[in-house]
Order: structure tokens, then sequence, then C-alpha cells
């Protein structure tokens, strides 16, 4: 094995630095320096911290140690308590003897062999004394991990199993406690702690929240590249969840995504369906300015969801449009200001000669009077 002298040899030239100027920076003489690289001496413990920033190494390179097969036996030795099978206990203890030796801070393999007692070896049954003991070690193992753990994934993993188990042991409260530091998995475990209406209503505000952000991420993708299948995704996933067309809070903003929607399909030379998504966002509109006028007139209002996947919850009108906005907006004619927009706008020109596009300017200018004349 390669002696400490031999690497400062080494590191010093690497450094290009003689073993006078090294003598000179840590304090010692030339000579004490020689003697390390020759292996005829040592250098003393407080100098390493001063070799280190000196040679511009770390201590474990200055010491020789090479924590990569350290790593991979450690990972090994994770994947096979991953891998045991329920009846090998032999391996497992000599496993547990080899982690100890080695491997006693790990925190990834003392997960593994808390997972592997609980749930493979009989800790989860309790029946016997062995198997209540092996239920307590893994608990013990857990709950060291979430105190002095310093890997928050570990930690996260050790909450969530700890929630398990005390769900299984029917201890609801305490469940909910390491529930609440399970990191990704605490709002699926509070789910699990709750029945009845309040369950109900909590899984469908988690189907809202995951839905918004699920949208989010794809319009975010939509307005930065300029890309149209995003958009398109994102339009299709709101409507496979709100299937019965009563979009409420997602009203406006597939309205933006069809109006994106189209302008990308006409650069791309597909009119047609640059149409189509032009009468998609009357539609939404349509929706979109119901809830401008309840936002005006009361903006408590409640405007619940009608799929029955949402169905115990919705919005409130001022939640979704400021009611000083809404007072603007509501007399507006909007089809007529739309119609308008359409025929004058550059982006739209290449619809112009389109008989299904002059039929929607047609429509919406019909409608505008229509709707004139309802408010005279």
């Amino acid at each position: 094995m390669e002696h400490i002298g031999q690497r400062i040899k080494d590191l010093r030239k690497k450094a290009d630095l003689t073993q006078d100027r090294l003598a000179d920076y840590l304090g010692v003489s030339p000579q004490a320096v020689s003697k390390w690289e020759v292996g005829s001496a040592s250098p003393d413990l407080a100098l390493i911290a001063s070799l280190c920033r000196v040679l511009g190494c770390s201590a474990d390179e200055l010491l020789g140690i090479d924590l990569t097969e350290d790593e991979e036996g450690a990972e090994e030795l994770s994947r096979e308590l991953t891998r045991l099978e329920p009846d090998d206990f032999e391996r497992f203890g000599e496993i547990v003897t080899l982690a100890a030796q080695k491997y006693p801070r790990n925190e990834q393999i003392s997960y593994r062999i808390a997972e592997a007692e609980y749930w493979k070896l009989g800790g989860m049954t309790g029946e016997s004394e062995e198997e209540r003991r092996r239920k307590e070690d893994a608990e013990k193992r857990l709950l060291a991990i979430l105190a002095d753990g310093k890997n928050e994934t570990w930690k996260t993993y050790a909450a969530s199993q700890l929630f398990q188990i005390r769900m299984k042991d029917g201890l609801r409260e305490e469940a909910k406690i390491f529930a609440e530091q399970s990191g990704p998995f605490r709002d699926e475990n509070l789910l699990a702690c709750l029945d009845g209406e309040d369950w109900q209503n909590e899984q469908q505000f988690l189907v809202y929240k995951s839905l918004n952000w699920l949208r989010n991420y794809l319009d975010m993708r939509g307005d930065r590249e300029h890309h149209l299948p995003s958009y398109e995704a994102a339009e299709a996933v709101v409507k496979a969840i709100v299937k019965d067309g009563n979009y409420v809070g997602y009203a406006r903003d597939l309205s933006v995504s069809a109006v994106n929607q189209a302008r990308l399909l006409i650069e791309a030379g597909e009119y047609g369906r640059a149409v189509e998504k032009l009468r998609d966002q009357v539609e939404y509109d349509e929706q979109w300015y119901r809830i401008v006028r309840a936002a005006a007139e009361d903006p408590g209002r409640y405007l619940p969801y009608t799929a029955p996947v949402l169905d115990s919850w919705g919005e409130g009108a001022g939640d979704l449009i400021d009611r000083e906005d809404a007072v603007l907006l509501v007399d507006r004619n909007w089809r007529k200001e739309r119609a308008d927009f359409l025929k004058s706008a550059p982006i739209y020109a290449p619809l112009r000669e389109r008989e299904d596009f002059e039929a929607l300017i047609a429509e919406l200018e019909s409608q505008a009077v229509s709707e004139k004349e309802e408010t005279v």
C-alpha cells in the first residue's frame, strides 16, 4: 500500500512546490519533509489540515482513503437487503453484523435493515416474541434515522415507514405526526388518516392541486418553447378530469391555451384546426364571462364543479376575478370585440378567405347583436 509520504511527494510536485517551500509553509524543517517522503517518519496529526490546505487536496486524498469501494459495498449490501427472502434469517444476521462493523452510520443500510425486519422477517405480524423484537428493532432504527440522520431522503422514508407502522397498529394520531414529516408522501399519508366526508373533500382537493401543477408545468413549456403538444396536453388533462364541460376556474386558462394553440397552428399552416381552436376559445369564454358576471354581482358566490371527480370542490367567484375588475368587464360586449379582433389582427390574415372562419365571425356578430338587444 502506498504510504502517506509518497502521496505528499506526488501532491507536492503537482502543486509545483519544493521540499523547502513546503517546509516553510508548514513551519517544519526540510529534513522533516524529506523523512515523510521516504517513509522513515510520518507527519504529526496536527499538521494534516495544514498539509491539505497547502497541497490543495482533501484529507481523504492525503490519507489514501478511497470511499468509492466502501460506497459500492454499501450499495450492494443495501440491494441485497431488498432481495432477501422472508425466511433468509441466517443471511440477514450476517448482513446486520457486517453492517455494524463496516457501515455503522450508513442511513440507507439502516433503513433497509429496518424495512426487512418489519415487512419480510415477521415484524409486521409480531405474533411471537422474536417477531415482536424485530418490530421493536425496526422502529428503533427508523426513529434513530429520523432523529439523527443527515440525509433527507432516508429521513423521509423513515418517517413514512413509521407512519405505516402506526397506522397498522391503529395509532392514527401518532401516525399523523410521522405523516407530517414524510416529505413527498405527506399528502397521501395524511389523507389515509381521514374518513368519510373529510376523506372525500381532501382527496378531491389533492386531485385539484395535482391537476393545477400538471397543467401549469405543461403550459410553462408551451409558453417558453411555443410547444404545441404541451398546450394540447394541458387542455386534454383538464378535459379528462372535468368531463361534463363545467370548467369553472379552468375556463380562463383553457381560453388562453386555445388561442395560443390557434396561433401556432396558423404558423404551421394547419388553418382548419386553427379555426376549431378559435371556436373552442369562444366556448371557454362563454363560461368565463358567466364567472365575471357572478363576481360583479356577488364575489362571495360559490361556483361548484359538477364532474364526479371534483364534485365536492368549487371556487369562489371573487377568488377567480377581483370584483372591481369584474365590474369593468361585465358590460363589455366581448363577442363584438372578439369578432372585430379576428377581422383586424394580422395573425389571422391567412384565415380570412376561409368559409369556416367567416362563419365564426358571423356567429359572434349575430350573438353580439342579440346580447345588446337583451341588455337594452
